[in-house]
């Protein structure tokens, strides 16, 4: 997670991690947040490295909260959400969703627990992402990565 409020480009790599970018036109303040898992209870023991910010649940609370204390205007915030990428996932796969699509659930309701709507996402898929935030205009930029074939063994 990071909160600034100089310019930066931050670029990140998604596969079924998703990334959420706040930024307030009006205050010049940009966010952004990688998360890993929808929660701690996902039963991967520590597979996240212990770090809290690495799941959902935790990160955008803590997001949002450093985001306003920074000086960033919930009025006139932009909200952004990408990733969620099902790599392993083949068409005919009758198995409950996988991590990414559960990320982009957790994210969505936690965004609209506090009334923030999407202003634009990019989620989903069966294709990694890279992201470039640009936190002195808020832009966005992504990039497709090309697929994953698992082998036959």
């Amino acid at each position: 997670m990071l909160v600034v409020t100089t310019p930066a480009e931050i670029t990140t790599i998604l596969g079924p991690c998703i990334a959420v970018t706040f930024w307030c036109a009006h205050s010049h303040v940009g966010a952004i947040c990688h998360a890993m898992l929808p929660s701690e209870n996902m039963g991967f023991g520590s597979s996240a490295g212990g770090h809290p910010w690495k799941y959902v649940n935790a990160v955008i609370p803590e997001m949002w909260s450093s985001f306003l204390r920074k000086g960033g205007n919930a009025a006139n915030i932009e909200v952004k959400l990408f990733g969620g990428a099902d790599l392993l996932r083949s068409a005919e796969d009758s198995v409950p969703p996988r991590i990414g699509p559960q990320n982009v659930e957790c994210a969505r309701q936690l965004l609209a627990a506090r009334g923030l709507r999407l202003l634009a996402f990019d989620v989903g898929g069966e294709k990694g992402r890279k992201l470039i935030f640009n936190t002195l205009t808020g832009d966005v930029r992504i990039k497709l990565l090309p697929g994953f074939s698992p082998l036959n063994a």
